[in-house]
C-alpha cells in the first residue's frame, strides 16, 4: 500500500539484472483482478488495510495458478514467517534487506521453472499415452502386457474380440486366476512368462483357442520382454494374430 517500498523492490531488481514489468495493487479485489497465469511472481507485503499476506497466498491457491509469492515485510515475525511458508510462501524478506531480493527471486524463478517444465513433461507423457492406448486399441492384432508377478496391466480391443471376453475378465489378473477361461494355457502361460523374465528371449507359438462361445481360433503369438529406463525386464508382452482362415 506504501508506492515508496514498492519502487524499491523494482529498484532492487534492476540493481539485480532484472527488468521487470509489474503492477502495484492493494486491496484484495485489485489483487484477484490481477491474477493471470502469464504472472512470473508475485511480492506481497504482510500487513495490508483489510487485506494481509497470508490472505494472498490464500486467493492464489484458490485461483489454481502456481504463481509464486515471496512475503516483503517491515517487521514479521518468525512464527509468522513459519505460517506463511507453510501456506505456499516462497520465500519471506524485511524491507530492509532488499539486496536480499534479486537472489531470492532467481533462486525462486529457477525452482518456478523446473516445476513448469516438469508439468509439460508430464503432460506431454499424458498426450503421448493416450495416443499409443488409441493406436494400439484400433490395431487389427491383439496386445496384451503383464507385469512382473504375470498379471496383465492392458489388453487391447482385439485382444479381448479373440478370447471373447472383456477387459475386465482379464486385467489385475495372472492366467491361472481367470478360472476356465484359460485352462489349456495356464502352465503354457505361467512358463513363457518365467523365461522370458529370466532370458530376455523372445518366444512365438502357435495356440488352438477355444473361445467360450464354442468357436475355435488358431492364434499366432509372439511374445517378448518389457523394460524400464535401466533396461531391467519389469513385464512381458505380446502381440496375438487370428491365422484361423490361413490355417484352415
Amino acid at each position: 500500500d506504501q508506492p515508496a517500498d514498492a519502487e524499491l523492490m523494482v529498484h532492487a531488481l534492476r540493481e539485480s539484472g532484472f527488468e521487470p514489468e509489474w503492477q502495484r495493487v492493494d486491496s484484495e479485489a485489485q489483487y484477484v483482478a490481477c491474477l493471470d497465469d502469464r504472472l512470473d511472481l508475485v511480492l506481497s507485503d504482510y500487513d495490508l488495510p483489510m487485506f494481509n499476506g497470508l490472505r494472498a497466498i490464500e486467493l492464489l491457491r484458490e485461483s489454481g495458478l502456481e504463481i509464486p509469492l515471496i512475503i516483503v515485510s517491515g517487521s514479521i515475525g518468525e512464527e509468522i514467517a513459519v505460517a506463511a511458508m507453510q501456506r505456499g510462501a516462497a520465500d519471506y524478506l524485511l524491507k530492509d534487506r532488499l539486496t536480499r531480493l534479486g537472489p531470492a527471486v532467481e533462486l525462486v524463478l529457477e525452482k518456478s521453472g523446473l516445476r513448469r517444465e516438469r508439468r509439460e513433461a508430464l503432460r506431454a507423457l499424458r498426450e503421448s499415452q493416450a495416443l499409443y492406448s488409441s493406436l494400439v486399441d484400433q490395431m487389427p492384432v491383439g496386445v496384451f502386457r503383464k507385469d512382473e508377478a504375470g498379471r496383465y496391466v492392458f489388453v487391447n480391443a482385439e485382444f479381448c474380440r479373440l478370447r471373447g471376453t472383456t477387459p475386465e475378465q482379464f486385467l489385475g489378473r495372472t492366467p491361472g486366476e481367470l478360472g476356465s477361461l484359460e485352462d489349456a494355457f495356464k502352465a503354457e502361460a505361467a512358463q513363457h512368462h518365467a523365461e522370458i523374465m529370466r532370458t530376455g528371449r523372445p518366444i512365438e507359438v502357435v495356440d488352438e483357442y477355444h473361445r467360450p462361445d464354442g468357436k475355435v481360433l488358431y492364434l499366432h503369438v509372439l511374445k517378448s520382454p518389457v523394460y524400464n529406463m535401466a533396461r531391467r525386464i519389469v513385464g512381458t508382452q505380446g502381440v496375438v494374430l487370428d491365422i484361423t482362415d490361413r490355417r484352415q
